[in-house]
């Protein structure tokens, strides 16, 4: 049996810590002491390693996620507003929702639910706050909206049109205020020469704007950018849709808003309010 002297003669030995001055071990021995001290040593440089490489991959992934992270600013409060704010959450961009009553009890209660990614704010502290710009309010309340965040915090910003042009003034179903050619895509543009303004999402219903349980399906889309609207593509497929139909410059919004009457028409005919449009090819 090896005593404990010999033991510590062994490690020491090979720790290079100079205690070779301990008597007793046999040259079998120290032969022994020192194959396990410099398996020793490989562990330790392996783990050590290893330890530094998961530090440099998290340190590598949290770089590209705030390389890829997106502020978003979202005008409008209602169910489109927080469905949209939820989603773009849940893939940890940072948002803030805008209300005339920021501090509400009901947005308190929405953040605390979102998580701490989700802010709210005045319209104006909203559109500052956004590289990206999200259009939810009432379709007759856009360019209100727009004049209280101040028109020139959406300079050179992509802009999401998610508005529609219903007219409930003859209850359900619900006609148009303007018509095709005088569109609220259109209006907004106008409105904000210097922004780049996609029109996107009006089709569907807020239910399956994000993770819509249509995994073939892909969404219209329309605007006079085409890097902004890459970009909102991009978006799109990052919230599970297949992908977007471009429709081309910002003059078929309203051919877009004007399919919305339809669908509130066939959801009236069918007691169902989650259906979208598909184009079959």
């Amino acid at each position: 049996m090896v005593s404990a002297n010999t033991w510590a003669s062994q490690y020491y030995a090979g720790s290079g810590l100079g205690f070779s001055a301990i008597p007793g071990p046999t040259s079998h021995a120290w032969t022994h002491g020192t194959r396990t001290i410099s398996r020793l040593r490989a562990a330790i440089f392996v783990t050590c390693n290893l330890a530094l490489l998961r530090i440099l991959i998290v340190t590598y992934k949290e770089r590209l996620t705030a390389a890829e992270q997106l502020k978003v600013g979202i005008l409008g409060s209602g169910d489109v507003g927080k469905a949209l704010g939820k989603g773009f959450v849940s893939r940890q961009h940072e948002v803030r929702i805008a209300s005339r009553t920021p501090n509400s009890d009901k947005l308190k209660t929405w953040i605390n639910q979102v998580g701490r990614r989700a802010s709210s704010g005045t319209f104006e502290e909203t559109a500052e706050f956004g590289d990206i710009i999200v259009l939810a309010t009432n379709g007759s309340a856009v360019e209100a909206a727009i004049d209280l965040a101040k028109p020139e915090n959406f300079k050179d910003k992509i802009i999401i049109d998610v508005t529609n042009q219903l007219d409930f003034s003859k209850g359900p179903p619900p006609g148009m205020l303007y018509s095709p050619t005088d569109s609220l895509g259109q209006r907004v543009q106008a409105k904000l020469p210097n922004a780049k303004v996609v029109k996107c999402f009006n089709t569907v219903p807020n239910t399956q704007m994000v993770d819509p349980k249509f995994k073939d399906v892909e969404m219209l889309i329309c605007g006079n950018d085409p890097a902004a609207k890459q970009q909102v593509t991009k978006i799109l497929k990052e919230f599970g849709w297949k992908g977007a139909i471009d429709l081309g410059g910002i003059e078929n919004a309203g051919w877009m808003e004007a399919s919305v009457p339809l669908w509130a028409r066939i959801g009236m005919s069918l007691n169902s309010w989650d259906h979208v449009f598909k184009a079959v090819r």
